[in-house]
C-alpha cells in the first residue's frame, strides 16, 4: 500500500475547504481526498492536480524549503502502524 491514497465522490456535508483553493467544499460538490496515517486533505475535483503525494501539487511546501525547514524528498514506504491508524483508507461517504 502507498502512503498516500487517492479517493474521490461527492460530498456528503458541508464544512470542509480545498486544500489548493482554500475554497469551502459544499454538500453535492466533486472532491477528490488524500489521505496519509495521519493527514485527510480536501480538494475540489478541478482544483487537484499531480498525483497522491503533496509534492506534486504547485503550491506545496516542498518547494519552499526555507520556510519549512528539510522536507523528505518522498513518502514512507508504507503507512505504518501507530495510534493514528484505521482499518481501511479512502472517502467513504455516509449520506444518513
Amino acid at each position: 500500500m502507498d502512503y498516500w491514497t487517492l479517493s474521490g465522490g461527492i460530498a456528503c456535508r458541508n464544512g470542509w475547504s480545498c486544500r489548493a483553493c482554500k475554497q469551502n467544499i459544499y454538500k453535492g460538490q466533486e472532491i477528490l481526498v488524500r489521505e496519509g496515517r495521519k493527514l485527510r486533505f480536501h480538494f475540489h475535483k478541478g482544483c487537484f492536480q499531480g498525483n497522491g503525494d503533496p509534492r506534486t501539487q504547485n503550491e506545496s511546501t516542498y518547494f519552499n524549503q526555507q520556510r519549512y525547514g528539510k522536507i523528505s524528498d518522498k513518502a514512507p514506504e508504507v503507512k505504518g502502524q501507530g495510534k493514528w491508524s484505521v482499518s481501511s483508507y479512502g472517502y467513504q461517504p455516509s449520506f444518513k
